[in-house]
């Protein structure tokens, strides 16, 4: 995505927790021959005390980091970025998972193999089943996949700090969803 952005944008920053990924970055893009791209070692609370004072951008992405984060942290994450969001500017936040159509996926609906319609359904009441008890002992609804949250939940975070949101379906994967909230000019809280 740095790569792409760096096409389209005179200051790019990059952020990532782990230093490996940013020396993965660090490669691809000296490969592609772009320069001009900031790497950060920062996660989604930190980075906004790591970026040069008074800096705002046109975009702001995210990039299959929202199954990791609660929405109490997707909320702090939106309210920060906003701060530093140019009129009209965008947050990106892609790849969301949709729990009811990742819950269809799991069950085997969009296999590959044709599922017949009794096994989808067996496997719907045991995914079902094992996220209740898994909520139950506290634990994450699917503890490898992450939280997956709805557009209703997403459209009321937006509309929470005032930001207006369209959605776009993923090119590849069936259950998740890209959500893209805009600044409008007039709002400057």
């Amino acid at each position: 995505m740095l790569a792409y952005y760096a096409k389209h944008y005179s200051t790019v920053v990059g952020a990532d927790f782990a230093p490996s990924m940013l020396e993965v970055a660090r490669q691809r893009l000296d490969e592609f021959h772009i320069a001009h791209v900031e790497l950060i070692e920062a996660d989604d609370e930190s980075i906004w005390n790591k970026l040069a004072s008074g800096s705002t951008f046109d975009r702001i992405t995210a990039g299959g980091i929202v199954q990791n984060l609660t929405l109490d942290r997707i909320g702090s994450f939106i309210e920060n970025a906003k701060a530093r969001l140019n009129d009209g500017g965008k947050i990106v936040l892609f790849d969301i998972m949709e729990p009811r159509n990742l819950a269809l996926w799991e069950a085997g609906l969009w296999k590959d193999d044709e599922v017949p319609w009794v096994q989808v359904s067996r496997n719907l009441l045991m995914s079902y089943l094992i996220r209740r008890l898994n909520t139950l002992k506290g634990l994450p609804e699917r503890k490898v996949m992450g939280h997956a949250y709805t557009p209703q939940q997403m459209s009321a975070l937006a509309k929470r700090y005032r930001l207006s949101v369209v959605y776009a379906n993923a090119m590849h994967y069936e259950y998740r969803y890209h959500a893209i909230l805009t600044r409008n000019a007039d709002d400057r809280t």
